[in-house]
């Protein structure tokens, strides 16, 4: 549990050196300036909620704590406190960016996060003429999610040029997610062969 309290004591510090960097420089780099309206914007829902449960599974050693931390949420009826403090879709996307906790490294295809049941139930698909379609709104904000954690992620473990290059890295990710949906025109297995 002491290593527990070092990580987030480590993350809210990332947090605030990152905060005040964000707002201060004028001439920032753009994914920079992007992660400060995300972070002040759409994520500001997400944030604070994800900052206190992303960690719980670290509780026990081992592997796989994203995923027995959202499993946690369910088996300890954590859900329904959720469901009265943020609406269904900021909640899916809470579970969705506590699952796949730092998902942009190069060794993980985006890809991969389609696959994933409650992915596809924070995008919207469904069914429609014989193919599955996705939200676009939702697929921007799940990518500025994942921008946004990883850039959390990368800011407790470098700083300086190294922070930037990575931020810029990231923030490239994120836009390619995006236009990969768009190319694709929100179809599935459209969007699945340009990731």
């Amino acid at each position: 549990s002491t290593e527990l309290v070092a990580r987030l004591a480590s993350e809210l510090q990332a947090l605030s050196e990152l905060s005040p960097s964000l707002a201060s420089k004028t001439s920032q780099p753009t994914s920079r300036s992007e992660l400060r309206r995300i972070l002040a914007g759409p994520l500001s829902r997400v944030l604070p909620a994800y900052l206190l449960l992303h960690r719980l599974g670290d509780l026990l050693p081992g592997e796989g704590s994203p995923t027995r931390a959202a499993a946690w949420l369910d088996d300890y009826l954590l859900r329904e406190s959720l469901a009265r403090l943020m609406n269904g879709d900021d909640q899916l996307l809470l579970i969705v960016l506590i699952r796949w906790q730092d998902p942009l490294p190069e060794e993980t295809p985006l890809a991969a996060l389609l696959d994933d049941e409650t992915v596809r139930t924070c995008l919207h698909v469904h069914d429609y003429n014989g193919h599955q379609w996705l939200c676009g709104e939702r697929l921007t904000e799940l990518a500025f999610g994942l921008f946004a954690t990883s850039a959390l992620t990368a800011a407790c473990r470098e700083t300086g040029t190294a922070l930037d290059m990575r931020l810029d890295h990231l923030w490239q990710q994120a836009q390619q997610l995006i236009a990969a949906g768009d190319q694709a025109g929100y179809r599935l297995d459209r969007l699945r062969t340009l990731l």
